[in-house]
Order: C-alpha cells, then sequence, then structure tokens
C-alpha cells in the first residue's frame, strides 16, 4: 500500500521544527464527527451535508479502512 500524507500543515509557528515523514506498521486512526442539536432548524442541512462527506470519503479513500 501506498503511503499517504494527510496533513502536514501545522501550528508550529518554526517551520524548522516541521518535520514529515512516512509511517508504517502502526494501525493509526483518527475519529471525526458532525454533530447538532436534535431540535436545529437546520438539521435536515445537516444530514445532507453528513451524507455528502461521507460519500466524498469513501469516493476518494477507497483504499483506506473505513467504518462508518
Amino acid at each position: 500500500m501506498t503511503p499517504h500524507i494527510v496533513y502536514i500543515y501545522s501550528e508550529i509557528h518554526q517551520p524548522q521544527g516541521l518535520v514529515v515523514r512516512d509511517i508504517e506498521d502502526l494501525n493509526l486512526h483518527r475519529t471525526h464527527v458532525l454533530a447538532w442539536r436534535q431540535n436545529s432548524p437546520n438539521r435536515g442541512f445537516y444530514r445532507q451535508l453528513a451524507e455528502l462527506i461521507r460519500s466524498l470519503v469513501k469516493t476518494n479513500l477507497a483504499e483506506a479502512k473505513l467504518s462508518f
């Protein structure tokens, strides 16, 4: 599997302190959540947004092991 750089931008104000390296044989994961209040007047929009994000992730990260 080809390694992917997921994130290289950093809030570090000293760019020389940032090092990008390939990581192999580590079981890394990240969880992202889209949450809203149950009585939000925009809940329909948020559901559509969640479905769009889910679709984009499935399409663009097809090689990744994802769970929804």
